[in-house]
This record gives structure tokens, sequence and C-alpha cells, in this order.
């Protein structure tokens, strides 16, 4: 341990993050174990420990009841509605105001 200090709280919460990041693009947890050893030279527990910080933050990202859910996914939804007719795609125009109805559920 001589030699080695702690980050502080800052370069936690960016590695928390990164970490999260890598998680949601599908790292695994040796892609994590060989980054952090490589960037910041950590120990498999404290890869460990980072990882379960960003699996808490994840959770806490997506703790949204379905209601609040629908209301995000209709919002990008309407988003890729929007660039749909300005590019002139109306196959996915479609799909789009499809999916809507569903998570509006007016066909149930």
């Amino acid at each position: 341990m001589a030699g080695k200090t702690r980050c502080t709280a800052a370069e936690k919460q960016f590695r928390t993050m990164r970490f999260a990041r890598m998680i949601a693009n599908g790292a695994t947890r040796s892609d994590l174990l060989q980054y952090g050893a490589q960037e910041w030279g950590l120990s498999s527990r404290m890869v460990d420990d980072y990882r379960a910080f960003a699996m808490k933050e994840l959770e806490q990202d997506w703790n949204l009841d379905r209601q609040a859910y629908a209301a995000v996914l209709l919002s990008q939804l309407n988003i890729v509605h929007k660039k749909s007719i300005e590019g002139g795609n109306l196959a996915v125009t479609l799909g789009c105001i499809n999916t809507a109805a569903k998570i509006a559920k007016l066909f149930d």
C-alpha cells in the first residue's frame, strides 16, 4: 500500500460513471478488470467495488414507474418520428406510429 493514495470524491464519481457507461455499452467484468488495471492501477477488488457503485447508478437511472417510463419512451419515439418524416422514410414513420399506439395501449 506504500506509495498509493486514495482517490478524491470527484475521481471516484468519474470512475463510477465511466464504468456505468461501459456496462451500458456491454462491457463484461473482465473488460472492467482490464480497463481498471490499465487506466487507474486498480485491483480486482476495487474494480468490483466500482462495478457495484456503477450498477447502483444504472438502477437509479431506470428506477421509474411504468407511466413515467412510457412517457420517456414516447418522447424519444416522437423525436425518431419527426426525423423519419423529415427524411421521407415512411416505413419508419409508420413503425413509430404503431409503436406509440402500443405503448399508449390503444389496441388493448
